[in-house]
Order: C-alpha cells, then structure tokens, then sequence
C-alpha cells in the first residue's frame, strides 16, 4: 500500500476485508521494499511481519511478491528467484495459498508520460520492468506446475498505468481496489 491516499481505509488488504466482509479476518504482513531472495537487499525472511505471517496461523495466504527482486542490485536470475520463491512458499505449506504475480512496472516521467522504461530500461526503485515479466512467468509457472490457484495481477495491470501512482510502481487507490477486486473474486471462486 505504499503511496496510497488515506492508506488506512485503501491500502489493497483493507479494501478486500470490506468486500469478503466478517466472515474473514484480513492481515497485512507485507512490507515495502522487501524481497524473496534471503540474499537481496531487504529479504522478506528477515522481517518482524515474516515471523508475525507464520505465527498468524492464517487459513488463506495471498502471496504477492517478486517486484522489488527486480531491483538491479538483487536480480540474480530466472533458477535463483525460482528456488528462493519455492523454498519461502514452503514456510506457508499449513495455509491454502494464492499465488498473485507481480504487477506491472510502468515509468512514468516528470510530464506524467507513460512507458514501459526510461532511456536506461529501469524504473523508480531501480525495478526492471522486463525482469518482472521474467517474475511473472515464473509465478505462472510455479502455480501451473505445483497446483497453486493464481491471480494473474501482472495481465490485469498490463493496460491500467492510471492504477498506479506516479512513480509507476506501486498501486494508487484505483490499482488497490482492482487488485482487491480481483483476491477477492478468487476467494469467493474456492469457498
């Protein structure tokens, strides 16, 4: 929910508790700018909500992550990212898990333009738009091969840059709203 307006009422998780309504009991344990490789700049392992996540006892995970593994500095390639993301899912094997890929990385530049990269193929945050579409194949792949239900979140933003806030990364209101929309059609598909 990084950069979202009123971040309390519209982060993504917030907005899908109000749609499964209260019968569910939705938590947040992501982080900004973490990442699945414990090997990154920011692993997701090495984070309090890591640990609060498995200590939850949740029946449902979403599991969305992979943009920030895109980052120059952590992008090791396609067989590392894949068996650091195999080897996290197993920490939630007690958990029926989703599998969500990432979004879409736009730039976006200072005119408000939108394209797909800036002269030197990155994004803000050092994201490589090109290297999520790598991660989006994986996580594709991961679910087909392992039987994980998935919400392909990469192919619902693909054609949506106003979705997302001007650094093109992370979701705006708009973006967290479709994404909730789409966790919770999938949700209620699997009851």
């Amino acid at each position: 929910g990084y950069g979202i307006d009123d971040w309390e009422e519209k982060n993504y998780p917030a907005v899908l508790q109000n749609l499964l309504g209260d019968s569910y009991h939705v938590m947040n344990f992501g982080v900004s700018g973490y990442c699945i490789q414990n090997d990154s700049d920011k692993p997701y392992t090495s984070s309090e909500n890591y640990e609060l996540s498995l200590n939850y006892g949740a029946d449902i995970v979403i599991f969305m992550l992979g943009s920030n593994d895109s980052k120059i500095q952590n992008w090791q390639g396609k067989e590392h990212f894949e068996d650091a993301y195999l080897s996290l899912l197993d920490d939630y094997k007690d958990s029926k898990v989703i599998l969500c890929t990432p979004a879409t990385a736009f730039y976006i530049d200072d005119e408000g333009n939108v394209a797909r990269e800036d002269e030197d193929g990155i994004t803000t945050f050092n994201i490589q738009p090109e290297v999520v579409e790598e991660i989006a194949d994986i996580v594709r792949s991961i679910a087909s091969e392992n039987s994980y239900p998935l919400i392909d979140i990469n192919n619902l933003t693909e054609d949506h840059p106003e979705w997302f806030t001007l650094d093109g990364t992370h979701p705006s209101d708009e973006g967290a709203k479709a994404i909730a929309e789409a966790v919770n059609s999938k949700i209620t598909e699997l009851k």
